[in-house]
């Protein structure tokens, strides 16, 4: 009982602290015009998926809220629904510790059928998050793997309806 204590008060402490501070030479890659040519994440099972010329939106979750906000509404859609509307989903996990990762967030995500691409380094996710309302969702509207419009919005069922199916 008592190595089960310390366990969670480990795991609420690592969970609490903060995220490293974005090196302020990082070029920011969600702007209007960029392109997501090179764009390349895992998704929770280990499969990777790029960015191809049907893709039309992607949307970003960079905090916990986001993201289970979107996965919470993804899961009463059919598996091929993010497919079918030419849109991916990404969430950033990159800030949690290691051990919280590997014991409750990746196997959560496993229990998801849909695909749920995977920011895990802190580093490869940084470029993403500069500039970017991190509390928000973020949704990205592309055309050719060009960003052609950003928008952030609180999630909701109603915008993310509005964003995908639209």
């Amino acid at each position: 009982m008592k190595s089960l204590f310390t366990i969670v008060l480990m795991s609420l402490l690592l969970a609490s602290c903060s995220k490293k501070i974005a090196d302020k030479n990082i070029k920011p890659n969600l702007i209007v015009g960029a392109s997501l040519e090179k764009f390349k994440l895992n998704d929770q099972f280990g499969k990777s998926h790029g960015i191809d010329a049907n893709t039309k939106k992607v949307i970003f979750a960079f905090e916990q809220d986001g993201a289970h906000a979107v996965n919470d509404y993804l899961a009463t859609k059919p598996t091929n629904y993010l497919t079918d509307n030419k849109t991916l989903f990404v969430a950033d996990v990159s800030a949690a510790p290691t051990l919280i990762k590997k014991l409750f967030i990746m196997p959560g995500l496993n229990d998801f059928e849909h695909s749920v691409l995977i920011f895990e380094d802190e580093n490869i996710a940084a470029p993403y998050r500069v500039g970017v309302d991190e509390n928000a969702i973020v949704l990205v509207y592309l055309t050719n793997k060009k960003i052609m419009a950003i928008k952030k919005v609180v999630p909701t069922k109603e915008a993310l309806v509005q964003f995908i199916e639209k």
